[in-house]
């Protein structure tokens, strides 16, 4: 492969101080992100130090056409496609194909443009059919049945002219139709004499083969040869070899020894594909080679990140980091906003841990916003998932223990809060689904006609009232829980809270109350003294 030249000689000061200060703003951008609303205004942050180099990456992919082969061969002169003499030239053709797509700039954009939809084959291999290239070539050989002669032998007989009779079996003698090959035939005083139409033999000549064993083969007329059908009579056969295409690309990436340890660190953070869809490792034709060598098409281009070492100042507190790539991606050990939250996060703490005075509290924890968004996810989706979603959008600064911390005692607090509206919902729907349970039962409501109905009818209309009471006292039991939470946190959750363990006890009950009603029933449904 023909190297690009080097870094110096393809990017200017100017250009080096513009990436530059680009990923300066960027890094410094991202890391206000993280802090705004966190315990500090994004305006705080500020560049107090910065060492910046350019590096040197080059992003490498290569790719090759691998042909499909088909071959289908057709009776007589049938030309499809390209003409070729014979199965040897029409392989050199199709190399020659592949040559010329290879030299093609619509194929080779279209390669990239493939690559980059299979998140650029980064340090894997990835195979496509390119089903929309298709490539036919065509040459003509003698029929391999009758080998050029149009005729070829008869399938029926073997060539013979003749096949074996079926009558007779190919045995010449057929029983006698006269004692049914017995031999005997029975006199009219019930004793027997040899037949004398087979003269006690049983059998006779057969009247198809005369004896012969053979009859003429009616395939080919005795001649032994037909018409070649596989040729159709031409002595010849058309050969069409179809090619289609399966494209396999393979990319990696790889830097000059200063940004190599940074690069690996963004692969593991962001992924390797990331890198470049995102633009931190933004690839441009200006610094673009491409070379065919070997029956492959490499493309290689060349980029140039800065990184180097930058200190932030957080309202004052220094923070030391490291920065790579052309969006400024921040790395640094410093769990910054660990101090910053901590105080929400005490909170938190004190709300779960006793009564105490809840709203002003969680007025304080909330002041964060990275609690503030806890505090409404934790009702209506998983710790695991939280979690990663704080991973993600929280890369640096976050220690681990203090984002576990923020989930746990966010909702142990949340639960301290609903346990009051919770109990309150399921007493009050027990209440009244117990109160219109009796009045089915006991107050005439439940209609006279049911207890002529079969048992599943009265099954199914008892256990919807019973089931319909449940549902309701669920539902209630949310309703009351989501006016708390949004009388604490200051906001309605988006979604309904879940109704929690209040819930199974409120439908224990009343199905303890709906068994004892019909029980005591004047009139006991039928599924009492069916299954009772």
């Amino acid at each position: 492969m023909t190297d690009i030249p080097s870094t110096e000689s393809q990017i200017s000061q100017h250009e080096t101080a513009r990436i530059s200060e680009a990923a300066l703003q960027t890094a410094q951008d991202d890391l206000g992100r993280i802090v705004d609303g966190n315990g500090l205004h994004k305006t705080a942050v500020r560049i107090s130090e910065k060492h910046l180099n350019i590096g040197d990456v080059r992003a490498e992919f290569k790719f090759r056409l691998s042909p499909d082969l088909k071959e289908e061969r057709l009776g007589g002169r049938i030309p499809k496609g390209e003409a070729v003499e014979n199965k040897d030239e029409a392989n050199s053709a199709c190399t020659d194909h592949i040559t010329e797509l290879y030299q093609d700039p619509n194929m080779q954009a279209r390669m990239m443009q493939e690559v980059a939809q299979k998140d650029f084959a980064l340090d894997s291999e990835v195979s496509i059919p390119l089903k929309d290239i298709i490539h036919q070539f065509h040459y003509f050989e003698s029929c391999h049945r009758c080998k050029g002669e149009k005729q070829s032998r008869c399938q029926k007989c073997g060539g013979d002219g003749s096949i074996p009779c079926s009558l007779c079996r190919a045995t010449g003698m057929i029983p006698c139709d006269h004692c049914n090959g017995t031999k005997s035939i029975v006199k009219p005083d019930g004793t027997r004499e040899p037949c004398m139409e087979c003269e006690g033999y049983g059998s006779r000549p057969c009247h198809i083969c005369n004896k012969m064993k053979k009859i003429p083969c009616n395939e080919c007329g005795s001649k032994g040869k037909i018409s070649c059908q596989v040729c159709k009579a031409t002595g010849e056969e058309t050969v069409i070899q179809t090619s289609q295409y399966k494209l396999q690309m393979e990319g990696r990436l790889d830097a000059d020894s200063g940004c190599r340890a940074l690069l690996d660190n963004a692969k593991d953070r962001i992924g390797k594909a990331a890198l470049i869809k995102d633009g931190h490792l933004p690839l441009s034709d200006q610094f673009k080679s491409t070379e065919i060598e070997n029956g492959m098409v490499y493309h290689v281009f060349k980029t140039f990140p800065p990184y180097g070492d930058v200190a932030f100042s957080l309202n004052g507190k220094r923070v030391n980091s490291k920065i790579f790539g052309h969006k400024g991606l921040i790395f640094t050990d410093e769990t910054f906003l660990d101090s910053l939250i901590k105080s929400g996060i005490s909170a938190l703490n004190k709300i779960a841990k006793g009564p105490l005075a809840t709203t002003a509290l969680f007025d304080q924890a909330r002041n964060f916003k990275i609690i503030r968004r806890v505090t409404n996810e934790i009702s209506r989706k998983s710790k695991k998932k939280i979690f990663a979603d704080l991973q993600k959008d929280y890369p640096i600064g976050l220690s681990e223990k203090y984002a576990r911390a923020i989930i746990n005692f966010s909702d142990k607090a949340l639960k301290k809060v609903m346990v009051k509206p919770r109990w309150m919902g399921a007493g009050i729907g027990t209440a009244l689904g117990s109160i219109l349970i009796y009045a089915w039962f006991h107050l005439g409501l439940r209609p006279g006609f049911l207890n002529e109905a079969s048992l599943n009818f009265q099954l199914f209309l008892d256990g919807t009232l019973l089931g319909g009471s449940i549902v309701v006292t669920s539902y209630l039991i949310k309703l009351l829980t989501k006016a708390t939470l949004k009388s604490v946190l200051g906001e309605a959750p988006e979604k309904l809270p879940k109704a929690g363990d209040q819930a199974l006890v409120a439908a224990g009950v009343m199905g303890l109350a709906f068994l004892a009603a019909a029980a005591t029933s004047a009139s006991p449904p039928l599924w009492w003294s069916q299954f009772f």
